[in-house]
């Protein structure tokens, strides 16, 4: 099952809780209608990079507006897909749904997804609150790649 928005009013990161224990979101929203998707920081980090590549620095930022609470997650984020769309200049962004596998139980159906198509300008703001919104995450070990607490950090690569 997919879900489309075409150049949303909003199309933004978010997170909510206390630094090391937040949890991301992807929102989009047109008009009333507000999708919301659990994500890891870690993809609004690399989503936000890959958009900057993408449409690059220079140009207009389209200013977003905050998230919106109470936050009712749609589905968790596995895979996210990019492309530009030469054609008018616009983003496209898919959000696939994580289906977890087992040995036991193997997945059943087509995972949902959200497309989300937007601007050069919202993707530039997207990446601009990503920004915003990561500067106050914990440090990332520079060894192991995980986040380090204020009181100490037990990086397994040095065991």
């Amino acid at each position: 099952m997919s879900e489309m928005f075409d150049h949303p009013d909003d199309f933004l990161p978010g997170a909510v809780g206390d630094p090391g224990a937040r949890v991301f979101y992807l929102q989009a929203r047109d008009g009333h209608r507000i999708t919301t998707l659990r994500c890891e920081k870690e993809q609004v980090l690399a989503l936000a990079q890959f958009l900057m590549r993408l449409v690059g620095d220079e140009g207009a930022i389209e200013p977003l507006g905050e998230l919106i609470e109470p936050v009712i997650e749609g589905f968790t984020v596995g895979n996210l897909l990019v492309s530009a769309e030469d054609a008018d200049g616009s983003v496209l962004v898919v959000a696939e749904e994580l289906v977890p596998e087992s040995d036991d139980a193997p997945a059943s159906g087509e995972p949902r997804e959200l497309q989300v198509r937007m601007t050069a300008a919202t993707a530039r703001g997207f990446a601009q609150r990503a920004g915003r919104l990561l500067a106050g995450s914990r440090p990332i070990c520079e060894l192991c790649g995980r986040p380090m607490d204020p009181h100490g950090h037990a990086c397994p690569r040095l065991n």
